[in-house]
């Protein structure tokens, strides 16, 4: 058996048996009810926005609903560009509608590793492999979360950028604004890397989004989503955050302040580094690890875009162990065990170390032949 061949299979066997051991340490631990899971808050703002549009941020009717239907609450503070997803999910039977979105989740799934295999070359069954493997994408299927939405939407946008198509790849990275962190920190990323044909349509893209919102919910409406945002911010235990506030809180007790401090710290960091880079995978792929380890607000299921920069780099890697050693990381038994005493905020050190192994993606070659081999000046100067 040839080598290359030899090293693909050995890899796939790696992925497959992180994503079974992921699934099985989740549907043994968790085993969320499904009424009781995130889904809930999704599939009511739907069924409000066509039932009573003018009370999907009333925060006393998001109660009183959630308490009748599931007695359980979690807040919806999403922007509304999201309740054109929702709001047919929610036709369905909740049981039915929550199954549904689960294989929706499943589908951005394989589609995410389709665009990012075809993006950098890797074979599609290995680049799917891939993006199951890493532990948050059990947490989105348990909770009915949308981080694999958000991952499928960013895997869309590296996939149209690698291609040159840097006004698309704008228009497509708007459409995560309803996790606004990733995007923001993408696009001044991209920004400081010269793509400005980029960050032209996405800040267009992007008001309009803003502005249709605020249209969309009147002066009441963005009352209600800014007190309901901030009851989402406090509403989960900040000191369970796989990131650099969480580790603070854990330390010292929660510091808003300090964190966003730490935040503007290492964007303004990495800008002198994105600025001097060479290839796009170092800067996509550094700017989602800084979403993930140093944005204010994010838990373990926001971790799903980190199969991006896991891929980038196990692709870099011709040594067939190295993706086991990488994504060991990120495996659900570790997860389970530091969430179980309290210390998932630990897992911001992984996070740090896959951005430091990113690093090596500025001295690598694009493998995808009809790409040009400077991304900077392809597309940046024109």
């Amino acid at each position: 058996m040839e080598e290359p061949v030899q090293n693909n299979l050995q890899k796939l066997s790696v992925y497959i048996i992180l994503t079974v051991v992921n699934l099985i340490a989740f549907w043994v631990y968790i085993q969320t009810p499904p009424l009781h899971s995130d889904y809930g808050a999704f599939y009511l703002a739907g069924q409000t926005a066509r039932e009573a549009p003018t009370r999907i941020y009333d925060f006393q009717y998001q109660v009183t609903q959630q308490i009748q239907a599931f007695n359980n609450f979690v807040p919806f503070f999403h922007p509304p560009q999201e309740l054109l997803l929702f709001a047919p999910f929610s036709k369905l039977p909740f049981l039915r509608s929550f199954h549904a979105w689960q294989i929706f989740s499943l589908l951005c799934l394989v589609a995410s590793g389709l665009l990012l295999g075809k993006a950098i070359g890797t074979k599609p069954v290995i680049a799917v492999a891939i993006v199951a493997a890493i532990f948050p994408i059990g947490i989105c299927l348990e909770l009915g979360q949308d981080s694999l939405l958000l991952l499928l939407v960013t895997s869309g946008c590296f996939y149209l950028l690698r291609k040159d198509a840097d006004i698309a790849a704008g228009l497509v990275l708007s459409l995560a604004l309803f996790k606004p962190q990733l995007p923001l920190i993408l696009a001044i990323a991209l920004l400081a890397f010269g793509r400005t044909k980029f960050a032209a349509a996405f800040s267009v893209a992007a008001a309009a989004l803003t502005a249709g919102s605020i249209a969309y919910m009147g002066r009441a409406g963005v009352r209600g989503f800014l007190f309901c945002t901030k009851v989402g911010g406090d509403f989960l235990p900040i000191f369970r955050m796989p990131t650099m506030r969480g580790i603070i809180a854990l330390i010292l007790g929660d510091h808003q302040r300090l964190a966003l401090v730490l935040l503007t710290a290492v964007v303004a960091i990495f800008w002198h580094w994105w600025r001097r880079a060479r290839l796009l995978e170092f800067v996509f792929a550094t700017a989602i690890c800084v979403y993930c380890f140093a944005a204010p607000h994010l838990f373990a299921h926001d971790l799903a875009v980190l199969a991006v920069p896991v891929m980038l780099v196990s692709n870099l890697s011709r040594r067939p162990k190295d993706p086991l050693l990488l994504i060991a990381f990120f495996s659900a038994p570790l997860f389970i065990i530091l969430y179980y005493f309290d210390l998932s905020a630990l897992i911001t050190i992984p996070t740090i170390c896959l951005c430091v192994a990113c690093f090596r993606l500025n001295h690598g070659s694009p493998t995808i032949e009809d790409t040009p081999h400077d991304f900077r000046t392809s597309g940046a100067m024109i």
